[in-house]
């Protein structure tokens, strides 16, 4: 009996070295090379994405002009053959076995929706890694984390292609926060979740403060919607949810193996200032303020 058929979704915006890396990845899969597909999903990018997919003549190149993740995933998932659709991002790079165990996991738990595997992010240097990296590697895209509150990050996730065909695509009024309520759904409709520990995919930190701090704009953003969308809009209950408590500050700073003193207190100052940062984002679309692209 054959493996199913998996087509992988990679959406891209002015991302063309990455996306090479990507690729080259995703042909040294041990996954049967005639059961998989790699579909990229160019999101108006103005480098020269279509120079890179000449370079791997089996890529499926499509493009999407509406300007949001999600609305070029939903294109990818458009023109998918298979019966598993996997997701990852152009700055990702899959380990050899991503696919293969990534379809393992859909199939180890009766009634299994989706699986998140693991996201591991790496340094620009690992020899001296900054403060804002080691915040990153210990605190973002925690796809354990989010498995326990029924969503995975799509720089990761494997979905049964009928499933989709039940619930519906990815809803493109989302800039950030499009996968919780995907997931949201999934669960909703009956499915399971799992963690797919053995499904991993290398991601790169952003490494600076302003590119951090960027992200938590747009992840306020998508949790005002998810708000919006779900529930009502209820400021004092994100204020309490968001802030950290005792034991994150005392995670953060036993985990670090750098004993500098000013290190571990810029890992904490890292920390209270992106929730500063996504609370204050939160309170102003609140106010009325506009969604930021």
């Amino acid at each position: 009996m054959q493996p199913p058929f998996v087509s992988v979704i990679i959406p891209v915006f002015n991302d063309a070295k990455r996306l090479k890396l990507c690729l080259d990845a995703l042909l040294r899969q041990t996954y049967p090379k005639n059961r998989y597909e790699v579909i990229v999903v160019d999101n108006g990018s103005t480098d020269n994405i279509r120079e890179v997919i000449s370079n791997f003549p089996s890529v499926i190149f499509t493009s999407e002009k509406y300007p949001t993740s999600y609305a070029a995933r939903n294109k990818g998932i458009s023109i998918a053959k298979g019966e598993i659709l996997a997701f990852t991002d152009s700055d990702c790079i899959p380990y050899s076995n991503w696919i293969e165990n990534g379809v393992k996991a859909l199939f180890s738990v009766p009634n299994c929706g989706l699986a998140g595997g693991r996201i591991r992010l790496f340094p620009k240097n690992f020899n001296k890694i900054t403060a804002i990296e080691f915040f990153e590697m210990t605190n973002i895209l925690n796809q354990k984390n989010f498995i326990r509150v029924k969503f995975a990050a799509t720089a990761n996730v494997f979905i049964f292609k009928h499933i989709i065909d039940t619930i519906g695509n990815f809803d493109i009024s989302f800039k950030s926060g499009g996968d919780v309520d995907l997931g949201r759904r999934i669960f909703k409709a009956g499915y399971n979740q799992i963690y797919a520990d053995g499904a991993i995919v290398l991601h790169p930190t952003r490494g600076s403060l302003k590119r951090l701090l960027l992200m938590q704009q747009r992840i306020a953003g998508g949790l005002y919607n998810l708000q919006f969308k779900y529930d009502k809009i209820d400021l004092k209950k994100f204020i309490c949810e968001q802030w950290p408590k005792k034991t994150k500050f005392i995670y953060l700073w036993k985990s670090t193996k750098n004993k500098n003193l000013f290190f571990r207190l810029k890992v904490i100052f890292t920390l209270i200032l992106v929730q500063i940062i996504r609370i204050s984002e939160f309170i102003r679309l609140c106010l009325g303020g506009k969604p930021r692209r």
